[in-house]
C-alpha cells in the first residue's frame, strides 16, 4: 500500500458490485441494516448524496477485490501505465469533506 498526503493506493473488496468514495458524515444514523438500506439502496438516495457532494460511486457491477488509487489533485496526473490501460471514464464528481474521506465497498458505509 502506498500512501501520501495526496494519494492512497489500496486493494478493496465488495460483494455488492459497487465501491465508492464517501464523506463519513453520510454514515451518521446508520445503526442497523434497515437504516443502511433506507439510506443507500435506492438510486434516488445515492443521486441526492452525489448532488450534496458527499458520495462518488465507482460502479463496476461486479464483485471482487481490485486495487484503487485515489489522488487529490485538480489536474490530470495519470501515469503512463494508467493511460495505456484506459478504457472509459465518467463525469467529473466533486466530493466535499472537512479533511476526511473514505473509499470502500458500499456495504462498508457505517
Amino acid at each position: 500500500m502506498e500512501n501520501s498526503m495526496n494519494e492512497l493506493k489500496k486493494v478493496l473488496d465488495t460483494s455488492a458490485g459497487m465501491w465508492c468514495v464517501w464523506n463519513p458524515g453520510i454514515g451518521k444514523g446508520i445503526i442497523s441494516y434497515e437504516k443502511w438500506e433506507e439510506k443507500l439502496i435506492e438510486n434516488k438516495n445515492l443521486i441526492k448524496l452525489i448532488q450534496e457532494k458527499l458520495f462518488v460511486p465507482i460502479n463496476l457491477n461486479t464483485d471482487g477485490a481490485f486495487e484503487f488509487t485515489v489522488r487529490i489533485n485538480d489536474s490530470d496526473i495519470s501515469t503512463q501505465r494508467e493511460k495505456s490501460c484506459f478504457v472509459t471514464s465518467s463525469n467529473n464528481y466533486i466530493i466535499e469533506s472537512n479533511g476526511l474521506i473514505y473509499i470502500s465497498g458500499i456495504e462498508y458505509i457505517e
